[in-house]
């Protein structure tokens, strides 16, 4: 049985899509966490403030953005397959 091969062209045009993807889903997960403080305040609901606040969920974010990145770079070394540093 033969391994079919996948052109890297084909690969890096799947990276390319799951990092649009990405950029939208942690885009989405900023305007939910931006929606939920504004409500929060408007209602004056100390409670959901503080919440929020100790959930510190921009927090996880950056980190979220960070390990996508950092994930998305080696996939993308790994199929071009450079020989340098």
């Amino acid at each position: 049985m033969q391994m079919q091969t996948i052109e890297p062209a084909d690969l890096t045009q799947q990276l390319h899509a799951l990092r649009l993807a990405a950029r939208s889903l942690l885009t989405d997960i900023e305007l939910r966490v931006a929606a939920q403080h504004d409500a929060a305040v408007e209602a004056f609901d100390r409670n959901e403030i503080e919440r929020l606040a100790e959930a510190d969920a921009l927090t996880w974010l950056d980190e979220a953005e960070r390990a996508l990145r950092r994930g998305l770079m080696f996939a993308e070394r790994a199929i071009l397959q450079p020989a340098t540093f």
